[in-house]
């Protein structure tokens, strides 16, 4: 029941994997940083302290500054992840920047998209994102100045994956608006949090969204662990073959749950003193850089390859791995599927090249 007053709460929902739940909590939990929630609720809460750290401006303008040293300030960021058992799922509703511990394969990654497009009609959108995986291998952002058609929108979904959508909410109980991606992000009253769970929870589990977006799976990603076993082993031969290298391209990953950070440069490797900054992701960057560590070219070693994202402050803005990086397209027993920002997607249409 809805509180007297009570205003709607920005919530971050998302939906953890059935076989990662262990992994997630073997990285977070300690008997030092977990809360256990109150009774009538399954779960608990992690509390995520944050240094306090100059802000990456106040360097520029001491420069700027008659007496400097008199201008020092800091910053933090304090953040928490509540883990939340409801209906046989386990649900983790980010606060602060706490999702950027999130790990994506944690995650189930069309959670909030399934959610959404089971809740928004098509006649009712507001944004889409969307990630061209051919050739160009880049990401598109649409929006409206008021909730239009589906049609309005350049959408050509034989060629584009749905990454995000947001647009008005034909459920009441979801609030007004809703935007999915991995993520499920909405605003309404925290007292209706379980009811909230629970239903997000059916839309995730229902397909009738393809009645009304017939079109939008043309392309979907793989969420079957074994099929993406099966894909990356085949990827793993093409590049221990030289064949994959060919074909294989690299740009910075979109996350799918959070807005992209403005990247200027790139660092592989860990981020030291003497680290070389790239103005650019290339393939042979990445061989380079397995060539000093005496390596193979492997998916292994992509994914062990971290790659830092920095902004024109040379701040890290993301931290990626190489996989993640990576945009290729292979055939696999005569379906066609592309690897795109460390997800693997079926498409329905044959390939280019």
């Amino acid at each position: 029941m809805v509180k007297p007053n009570e205003k709607g709460s920005a919530l971050s929902i998302y939906l953890l994997r059935e076989d990662r739940i262990d992994q997630f909590e073997k990285a977070f939990v300690t008997a030092i940083n977990v809360l256990p929630l109150q009774d009538g609720w399954d779960g608990y809460v992690i509390a995520m302290q944050s240094p306090r750290v100059p802000p990456a401006w106040q360097k520029t303008l001491r420069e700027i500054l008659k007496n400097p040293s008199g201008f020092s300030l800091s910053t933090e960021s304090p953040g928490a992840l509540a883990v939340i058992r409801l209906s046989g799922k386990t649900f983790v509703l980010s606060f602060g920047h706490a999702w950027a511990k999130l790990q994506e394969e944690w995650l189930e990654q069309s959670f909030g998209r399934r959610v959404a497009l089971n809740s928004i009609d098509p006649g009712k959108l507001v944004e889409i994102n969307l990630e061209q995986v051919f050739a160009n291998w880049h990401l598109s952002r649409e929006r409206a100045p008021r909730a239009s058609s589906v049609n309005e929108f350049g959408v050509e979904f034989d060629r584009d994956l749905v990454a995000s959508i947001e647009g008005l909410s034909s459920k009441k109980l979801f609030g007004k608006k809703l935007r999915g991606a991995t993520n499920l992000r909405l605003q309404v009253p925290f007292s209706q949090l379980r009811k909230v769970l629970d239903s997000a929870g059916r839309h995730f589990d229902s397909d009738d969204y393809k009645r009304r977006w017939p079109e939008v799976d043309n392309i979907s990603p793989i969420d079957d662990l074994a099929q993406i076993t099966e894909l990356e082993a085949q990827l793993d031969s093409e590049l221990k073959a030289g064949v994959a290298q060919k074909r294989l391209v690299m740009f910075t990953p979109t996350y799918r749950h959070n807005t992209d950070a403005v990247v200027d440069s790139y660092i592989f490797g860990r981020r030291i003193q003497s680290a070389v900054t790239r103005p650019y992701l290339m393939v042979e960057s990445w061989q380079d850089y397995l060539k000093q560590k005496g390596l193979e070219e492997t998916v292994e070693n992509a994914k062990n390859t971290p790659i830092h994202l920095l902004d024109d402050d040379t701040e890290e803005a993301r931290k990626a791995n190489a996989f993640q990086c990576f945009g290729y397209q292979l055939s696999l027993q005569g379906k066609e599927y592309i690897l795109s920002s460390g997800c693997m997607v079926r498409s329905y249409r044959r390939l280019p090249g």
